[in-house]
């Protein structure tokens, strides 16, 4: 696993660091002092994760945050205060650790940070994971992902309701877009579940079987006109 320690402290005296090492002494994190070595690292090969050190950072760090979730790259904060959760949170961190952290919560944060998303693929069947359960799925017989905070819900044919901590965009990438379509920020939707789609003014509506009439964003109808030609 290669990961990122957004730290300030010196590797030789950052409690971060050491915790890392101690737990993981073969992975070899790579330590940053900041945002422009963060990315030449990024730039130089894949990272499975960030862990960063907010203390020092501020508001500036959390920026540091969103950018890297920007960049696909998971991010765990670790900090002594609470101030900055909230905010942490709604840019989608997969973990945020108080001071002073218990190895077994760290081992967990890294654990999160190392599960795909994805378990299994292929043209037929995805295993949507969370931090506890599996779900396998055949993608015919998903209908809908709408999302909440930093949650999903996916709605499955003749199953009750699968409830994920992932977002949206996570969802997106593992059902693909050859049979699905992006309605807006909190729904991807099952083309075939469809009924029929109207013009309202120079934008767009779907109605849904069971779900009633949703509007497309501005951004999704005029990607649906392009992809469709309509």
């Amino acid at each position: 696993m290669r990961f990122l320690i957004v730290d300030r402290e010196p590797a030789e005296h950052s409690a971060l660091w050491l915790a890392v090492c101690g737990l993981l002494p073969s992975a070899q994190p790579v330590r940053v002092a900041g945002m422009e070595e963060a990315r030449r690292e990024i730039s130089a090969g894949p990272v499975d994760g960030a862990l960063l050190d907010l203390d020092g950072f501020g508001a500036e760090g959390l920026a540091w945050a969103a950018e890297l979730r920007g960049l696909q790259v998971p991010v765990v904060i670790v900090t002594k205060s609470r101030e900055y959760a909230v905010s942490a949170f709604e840019i989608e961190v997969t973990d945020y650790l108080l001071k002073p952290v218990e190895p077994g919560r760290l081992a967990r944060a890294i654990a999160r940070m190392r599960k795909p998303g994805m378990a299994v693929r292929n043209e037929e069947i995805v295993v949507f994971a969370d931090q506890s359960h599996c779900w396998p799925v055949s993608l015919d017989e998903v209908i809908m992902a709408e999302s909440e905070g930093s949650y999903v819900t996916l709605h499955v044919q003749d199953r009750k309701p699968i409830l994920l901590c992932r977002s949206l965009r996570e969802i997106e990438s593992l059902l693909g877009t050859k049979d699905f379509v992006r309605l807006n920020r909190s729904r991807i939707i099952r083309l075939k579940a469809l009924r029929a789609i109207k013009r309202v003014g120079v934008g767009l509506s779907a109605e849904i079987e069971g779900w009633g009439t949703v509007a497309f964003s501005r951004r999704q109808a005029q990607a649906f006109r392009q992809r469709y030609g309509v």
